[in-house]
């Protein structure tokens, strides 16, 4: 089931480790980092509205080693 983006920015900032960036001048676009190097872009049509895909969600978990079923429960 796809998650409003408001909630998946806070459920990201519950991570420490995770940091939210926006693009300017690049569209509607949010990058998040660790501090590691790793990113992981999401592109946003509708703003704080957007809707944020279940692909988009584990990849999300995948890059930063996330459990998704617990930031699943932190949305």
């Amino acid at each position: 089931m796809p998650a409003k983006f408001w909630a998946v920015r806070r459920a990201l900032r519950s991570y420490e480790h995770l940091k939210l960036e926006e693009r300017t001048g690049k569209g509607s676009h949010i990058v998040i980092r660790d501090q590691h190097g790793h990113t992981f872009p999401l592109s946003l049509h509708r703003g704080e509205h957007s809707e944020i895909s279940e692909v988009y969600l584990r990849g999300l978990c995948r890059v930063f080693l996330l459990d998704y079923d617990d930031f699943r429960k932190r949305l």
